[in-house]
């Protein structure tokens, strides 16, 4: 079984916490999760983060492509409210596979939900997306 990372466990706890079950086994971190990301000057992209009962800061991805477009969606209309109607959200939904190293890689997905797997956009650490 391929070991977890610390990061990664504390992920899962969270989304225990959220009342989503993953069972472990090895493969749970080889799947494709789901992100509103925003992307960076430097090229990477930015997840987000929320912090889970423990305390612990972990990326804000998602287990479906509805529940990321629907962050998506919220966070366009607080960006909208906060920023008026000319400053556009940059935000967009991807994609993303977590390594056993800490390491993000995102992947397109086009508007029928499809991923593109054979060719990522990018990748960055787990702590640079999350903006740490």
């Amino acid at each position: 079984m391929q070991q977890l990372t610390e990061l990664q466990i504390q992920f899962l706890n969270s989304l225990e916490e959220s009342g989503i079950t993953v069972p472990i086994s090895e493969n749970t971190m080889d799947r494709f999760f789901f992100a509103d990301v925003v992307p960076c000057l430097n090229g990477e992209f930015s997840t987000g983060s929320t912090t889970n009962d423990a305390g612990v800061n972990v990326p804000l991805l998602s287990i479906s492509l509805s529940a990321a477009t629907e962050e998506h969606n919220e966070a366009k209309a607080d960006w909208s409210w906060e920023h008026g109607e000319n400053d556009l959200y940059e935000g967009e939904i991807m994609a993303v596979r977590w390594s056993a190293s800490d390491t993000l890689e995102f992947f397109s997905v086009d508007d029928d939900g499809v991923i593109h797997k054979d060719s990522p956009v990018g990748s960055c650490s787990v702590q640079r997306a999350m903006g740490e």
